[in-house]
């Protein structure tokens, strides 16, 4: 692979049969700070002190389950769902929206043939599979498209020729108006968006990017540009190199958008000694500057997450964690059911 500068691709390989999203991360520059290294702490927070919290937190489908079960009741959930069979045909398009868990928070990513969606292909089944989705659902399509050698995960999208950045842009555009147009039973309409991954103000990325959706996504996971030591990670995370990461892309989307919502719809870290600090660093982030779904991705055997619950020999999210996040994170940061 030919890497551009400032941008590496290290995949999380699948060794799962159900459907799933084969992940990469991309790599900017990092920065370095003197933030220290004890545990995150919030005073005074409680699963039973939520009073003002915005953020809807999930995790991917087939985790959610296991998730909302060790979190507290009273509060917000979502879960990110695949469906990574390309669209060639209309057979291909699900018949309904997933159901498989019991949340209308879903951010629902698939993969329809860009030549064949402007061309009308789909619309019947589209307009079914939307007429079937909940309210508050949200869809998108190619997410983490950009520039080859980054085109998707392990630049997987690249082998398809009609996928480019023109093409793109018109098949949101495409989807997002037929989102508009076809409501679901209950007379809502989905809302539609993009998910990147890396630094949207890298060109690479950014130009990839199109203007006007409803909503925008970014898969964010854990790497040394976020480290306070680049070549050790025992010596902690920079939030101010989390922040800068966050802040402009922000400023990339309010340059392509305005009066969308911001979501992290798949994030971790791989280290255990790094999970705490992170869920904080960027719930805080994403508080403070009007973020809403908060989603994380687990993966067994995957280079940038792991197990969420233990299997085959492999290790879960550590017990200190999952209480953290329980007990502070999503009571302080977390949307409660009553602010709906």
């Amino acid at each position: 692979m030919n890497a551009i500068p400032g941008i590496d691709q290290p995949a999380e390989q699948s060794l799962s049969s159900k459907p799933a999203s084969r992940r990469t991360f991309l790599k900017g520059v990092g920065l370095a700070s003197a933030a220290g290294l004890a545990a995150p702490y919030l005073a005074g927070t409680s699963a039973s002190a939520a009073t003002t919290g915005t953020l809807i937190y999930g995790i991917n489908d087939d985790d959610y389950q296991a998730f909302k079960a060790d979190n507290p009741t009273g509060f917000v959930y979502s879960y990110r769902a695949y469906n990574d069979t390309v669209w060639e045909q209309p057979g291909d398009v699900p018949t309904t929206w997933p159901n498989d868990n019991p949340t209308h928070y879903v951010t629902f990513s698939v993969k329809p043939d860009l030549s064949l969606l402007t061309q009308k292909t789909f619309d019947q089944q589209i307009k079914n599979l939307l007429a079937s989705a909940p309210d508050h659902a949200q869809l998108t399509m190619w997410h983490e498209a950009a520039e080859p050698p980054h085109n998707g995960p392990t630049d997987s999208y690249s082998v398809y020729p009609w996928m480019n950045k023109a093409n793109l842009y018109a098949g949101h555009a495409y989807m997002q108006n037929l989102c508009a147009t076809y409501p679901n039973r209950n007379g809502n309409h989905v809302g539609y968006g993009q998910i990147f991954i890396g630094p949207a103000n890298q060109e690479q990325v950014g130009e990839w990017i199109a203007p006007n959706l409803d909503w925008y996504g970014v898969d964010i996971y854990d790497g040394s540009q976020f480290w306070n030591d680049p070549k050790d990670p025992s010596k902690g995370l920079d939030e101010s190199a989390i922040d800068t990461r966050m802040t402009n892309n922000k400023q990339v989307l309010d340059g392509k958008a305005t009066g969308y919502t911001f979501h992290i719809t798949e994030t971790n870290s791989v280290d255990p000694n790094h999970r705490e600090h992170w869920a904080l660093y960027l719930s805080k982030w994403m508080s403070n500057n009007g973020g809403y779904r908060f989603q994380w991705r687990y993966h067994c055997g995957g280079q940038d997450s792991g197990c969420y619950t233990a299997q085959n020999g492999q290790p879960g999210l550590d017990p200190q964690t999952r209480d953290y996040i329980a007990k502070t994170i999503i009571p302080t940061y977390g949307k409660p059911t009553r602010a709906l």
